[in-house]
């Protein structure tokens, strides 16, 4: 959806549509998307790993700080404007599909192969 969403804002931004008008509600869009994104994403990464939880959320945290600050200058570095803002948004947006499908398969056979033979009793769930 957030993908979508910042083609149309890239559309936005390319053909001056509505303005800063147009500019400034593609970007609410965009964001509105962006804000369902991390709760429920720690929610699907924390799920299998209840017995490490508090580690799995530093390195959930770490990763969210780390790759916000290393990709946030590429805006500078493309050219400071809103094309090149669409265009990290976008870049974004395809990486993190293309890793939700990568995932997404090993997540359905039980975790990746190194947690797949843990079985249910070796787990600690939330609310233990």
């Amino acid at each position: 959806m957030q993908l979508g969403l910042a083609l149309v804002l890239l559309v936005v931004v390319v053909t001056g549509a509505g303005g800063p008008f147009g500019l400034l509600a593609g970007l609410w869009l965009v964001l509105a998307a962006q804000g369902m994104i991390p709760a429920n994403a720690s929610i699907l990464a924390l799920q299998k790993y209840g017995h490490m939880a508090g580690t799995a959320a530093a390195v959930i945290g770490a990763l969210q700080s780390g790759v916000a600050g290393l990709i946030s200058p590429l805006v500078g570095v493309l050219g400071g404007n809103a094309l090149s803002m669409v265009a990290v948004m976008i870049g974004n947006c395809a990486l993190a599909v293309t890793v939700l499908a990568a995932g997404t398969a090993a997540y359905r056979k039980g975790g990746w192969p190194e947690h797949a033979e843990r079985d249910d009793d070796q787990r600690v769930n939330a609310d233990d």
